[in-house]
């Protein structure tokens, strides 16, 4: 596996970064995987992913599931995304 790279994030964009932990042994060193998903919900021409029963009740409380433009599930907490948004959070 390759050694982390720094990149900018690009601000334009709302990019943050994502760290998946891969699967392993106990015995084995942690790995990861970062990348850099966009926050910025432009619109698609496919219809939007509906969420299984089993990722709607893993959700915690004040979080909720968005879909990311390569497919992937994004948890992302209510408060970040109202903060980005500029809705009031309560």
């Amino acid at each position: 596996m390759a050694p982390y790279s720094y990149s900018q994030l690009s601000t334009e964009n709302q990019e943050i970064r994502i760290i998946s932990l891969l699967p392993g042994q106990y015995e084995e060193p942690i790995r990861i995987v970062i990348t850099h998903e966009s926050l910025d919900f432009p619109k698609i021409d496919r219809p939007p992913r509906s969420f299984t029963q089993e990722e709607i009740r893993s959700v915690p409380d004040g979080w909720t599931l968005r879909e990311t433009l390569s497919g992937h599930i994004l948890y992302v907490s209510l408060a970040l995304l109202y903060s980005i948004s500029g809705v009031g959070y309560s």
